[in-house]
């Protein structure tokens, strides 16, 4: 497979037109970029790929942007792309990728199909009792849920029990008003007042006595409410057309029209209101209730209603009975829904007793985990049916290891370090590429710094990972990491040379993605056998330093060792001593301390007319590369060249002596100099940048070699042609 990258003025990336081949049958490629030179651009501009959004240049908006990304000569499908960057995902997510990877989606199908046998029918129920209310679904909902005193969470659960129950009840009162008059909170309140409910309680009385007095009428066997309730009946059946009748106790003629009953109706209930002990005793109630158009509705319902009224000296209850009677009202519809409800309940009991049992990747995604990174913690998951499912309630927890103890708790980033933090998002991308391998697709996965942060154990565990994923060929993996060890890790264990590559950047600002190269120790397994088999004049210049660390370390009085101070001389510059000294005497020492036998050095040159010579010529030079043996010729220059001038300038102020330059480091020259010469501001501002940069290039940092790879041969470069402007203009002002 080609990656081909054609990009201009993408989040900072001035120009790059590179193709990464995946080559051997290998799906896994990677680049090593030092901070700044296109590692997070480039993947902000896959990202943006992926996203279907328009890329830009944060550094010049106005810029014309060139985004062709390809592989194999089509372009890239955007849903192939996947950038995965530890830093930047969220904690919100994880949960939501470990369940899309953890879950079966067979048993999900079976669990939905179960389910939507009685949901559809559970929704339409509820709709239906939502317009009786007159209130919106979700809070028709809830009053359902509360409808007793230990709240349901499951509403079908809570049908069973309220077709139950509500058969039993022989008696339901009229739905005379809506749920959200009766029982505002007003009317409640109302209802809970103390004076409020003695008045409604004595009215309640009044009115059972005055019922007593009705030739018509029985208290709470045939009362006003059952009459109206029947003619209702009768009304709807259409009773009266057939040409029957009825009689009432207390009226003579058999009644055989509904105007004549309603009629008896009206006049019995406007002989019991007027009453005046009636009259008197509703005045209060009604004085309570007349707040507004609302409230004086209850209470005309309140005088017309003795159920109602009764009912307002217990307004909870009140309030089940109206309920009650609105379920009821639907019971046919409801008794079918909780026989498909307790049918689906067998087949979901099933399918969740095999998801209990189901033996899915989970298992092997977090043994993973828990094996190969070294984290204060280790995770596990609650509900595991539900993630199966598919369902919410799924929770990721993490096990804090404290002694032998294990104290489960949430990740609490407060109390994690930072790399702790990111083995926490590290583990979302698992997920994440455990969700697309349940896919028929092919991807691309991105891998941003994926290992910044982590230390070596846990670093060796990416590793793992990422070897794992390479030997799947639905993915191609393009691993992208600033880290030196990292890239040597991944690209001699995993991609090899031909899949690894350096980016670098080029002294017009563009990027260039070269072969890869020092993925095996480069001293031992690249300097020392170009020493042998005939190494270039830089190979044995860069040998110089190499050779003293290794004097450094192996000999217990380095200090007074003869090889270390030839060294050391070499590497500084010295007014009697150092120019003479020749490159064939130099190969022959280094020669005993590396404990080989290298090929004879065809230059009659001393050292330092070679470093000088050599740096010369490759500050000319436009090519950027990482040949590291260049970039410790063009430093050991800048710094013998460096310590000349300063020492001239402080031995013309007599400041200096010429043997004080035998213990003398480039730090220390360059304090003395800032502090005595005042002028040449910048000579200070170049020698500074040299000084601060050259022992990192020469000392090779402890035989890693990690700062030679970062910096850049151009940044040298620039450098020396910088000191040599430096040169020209400050001898006469200093003088």
């Amino acid at each position: 497979m080609e990656l081909e990258l054609d990009l201009k003025n993408c989040h900072g990336i001035k120009s790059l037109s590179s193709n990464i081949l995946f080559n051997d049958n290998n799906n896994t490629a990677v680049i090593h970029s030092s901070n700044g030179i296109m590692k997070t651009s480039l993947c902000k501009t896959l990202n943006d790929i992926h996203l279907g959004q328009e890329t830009h240049d944060e550094l010049n908006m106005t810029a014309e942007v060139k985004r062709l990304v390809s592989i194999d000569g089509k372009p890239i499908d955007p849903t192939s792309i996947y950038v995965m960057n530890a830093n930047s995902n969220k904690n919100e997510d994880l949960n939501e990728n470990v369940s899309s990877a953890l879950m079966d989606e067979t048993l999900r199908q079976k669990y939905l199909k179960a389910q939507s046998s009685y949901n559809e029918a559970t929704n339409n129920i509820i709709k239906a009792l939502s317009k009786d209310l007159h209130i919106n679904e979700d809070k028709t909902k809830e009053i359902l849920l509360n409808y007793y005193t230990n709240r349901e969470s499951d509403i079908n659960k809570q049908f069973t029990r309220l077709e139950r129950n509500i058969r039993k009840k022989k008696k339901f009162i009229n739905i005379k008003s809506d749920y959200n008059t009766l029982f505002s909170t007003t009317a409640i309140n109302t209802a809970k007042d103390r004076v409020f409910n003695t008045n409604i309680k004595y009215y309640s009385r009044l009115y059972k006595k005055m019922i007593k007095k009705s030739l018509i009428f029985t208290d709470k066997v045939f009362d006003l409410n059952n009459l109206q309730n029947i003619a209702q009946s009768l009304e709807e059946n259409n009773f009266f057309d057939g040409k029957n009748s009825i009689n009432l106790n207390g009226i003579k003629e058999p009644i055989q029209d509904l105007e004549t009953l309603k009629k008896i109706i009206q006049r019995e209930v406007a002989s019991i209101n007027k009453k005046p002990e009636m009259q008197k005793a509703f005045t209060s109630i009604e004085k309570a209730f007349n707040t507004n158009k609302t409230t004086k509705r209850i209470a005309a319902l309140l005088k017309t209603d003795i159920d109602y009224c009764r009912g307002f000296s217990n307004i909870e209850q009140l309030r089940k009975n109206y309920l009650a009677a609105v379920i009821y009202s639907h019971i046919d519809e409801l008794h079918f829904i909780n026989e498909q409800y307790t049918k689906s309940l067998k087949e979901i009991k099933a399918i969740i007793i095999e998801a209990k049992k189901e033996k899915t990747q989970w298992e092997d995604i977090i043994k993973t985990f828990n094996r190969r990174f070294d984290m204060p913690y280790e995770l596990r998951i609650i509900n595991k049916k539900n993630a199966i499912l598919g369902m919410n309630g799924m929770t990721l927890f993490f096990d804090n290891k404290i002694g032998s103890q294990l104290e489960p708790s949430l990740l609490d980033e407060k109390i994690f370090s930072n790399g702790e933090k990111l083995a926490y998002h590290l583990l979302d991308i698992i997920f994440k590429i455990e969700t697309l391998r349940k896919t028929n697709n092919n991807y691309l996965l991105v891998f941003d710094d994926i290992a910044d942060s982590f230390d070596y154990t846990n670093k060796h565990a990416i590793v793992e990972y990422i070897n794992d994923l390479s030997k799947e060929k639905k993915f191609s993996l393009l691993i992208l990491t600033h880290n030196f060890d990292f890239y040597r890790s991944v690209g001699s264990r995993i991609c090899g040379y031909k899949n690894s590559y350096f980016a670098t950047k080029q002294e017009d600002s563009s990027v260039k993605i070269l072969q890869g190269n020092y993925l095996k120790n480069f001293f031992l397994d690249g300097l020392m056998k170009t020493l042998k088999n005939g190494s270039s004049d830089d190979d044995k210049i860069a040998a110089i330093p190499f050779a003293r660390g290794l004097v450094e370390m192996s000999s217990e009085d380095y200090q007074n060792d003869k090889n270390y101070l030839l060294f050391t001389r070499l590497m500084h510059y010295r007014p009697n001593g150092s120019a003479h000294i020749k490159m064939k005497t130099v190969l022959e020492k280094i020669e005993s301390v590396l404990n080989i036998k290298a090929k004879p050095s065809e230059s009659d040159d001393s050292v330092y007319h070679l470093i000088m010579k050599r740096a010369s010529i490759l500050s000319t030079q436009h090519v950027v590369n990482q040949n590291l043996s260049e970039k410790i010729v063009l430093a050991l220059a800048l710094r013998i060249r460096a310590e000349k001038y300063i020492y001239e300038r402080l031995l013309n102020k007599k400041i200096i002596k010429p043997e004080d330059m035998n213990h003398k480091e480039c730090g220390e020259l360059f304090g003395c100099f800032k502090e005595k010469i005042k002028r040449c501001v910048r000579a200070k501002s170049t020698l500074e940048s040299i000084v601060l940069i050259t022992p990192e290039e020469m000392h090779l940092n402890a035989f890693m070699y990690e700062p030679l790879i970062d910096f850049s041969i151009h940044r040298l470069r620039t450098l020396f042609i910088q000191f040599n402007e430096c040169q020209k203009d400050l001898f006469d002002v200093i003088f």
